[in-house]
Parts: C-alpha cells; structure tokens; sequence
C-alpha cells in the first residue's frame, strides 16, 4: 500500500507538472 501511495504521488506531480508547466517552478 505504501508503494502505491507514493506511486500515486509521484505520477501526481508529474501529470501536474505536464498539466499547468507555467505554475510549477524549479527551485
């Protein structure tokens, strides 16, 4: 289960990131 959790997390952030490109920023 954990390791679906952080699946789920990971792949998240990556389909908002290619989602809204301009409202993540790099830091």
């Amino acid at each position: 289960e954990f390791i679906n959790i952080k699946l789920s997390d990971y792949l998240g952030k990556w389909v908002l990131l290619c989602f809204y490109p301009g409202d993540f920023t790099f830091v």
